[in-house]
């Protein structure tokens, strides 16, 4: 069973990576699958 999304949710993700100063990347291959990698800053997580 597959169930089709409206895409929204990509885009979220993306604009609040990028208001994070991050980067989201995605690769995807045919008939295997797709990986979606979030990057951010270790100076983000560093905050006392």
């Amino acid at each position: 069973m597959t169930q089709d999304g409206v895409g929204l949710g990509l885009h979220l993700a993306n604009v609040f990576t990028k208001l994070h100063g991050g980067k989201l990347v995605l690769e995807s291959e045919f008939g295997v699958g797709t990986t979606v990698a979030l990057y951010f800053s270790a100076a983000l997580f560093n905050t006392p």
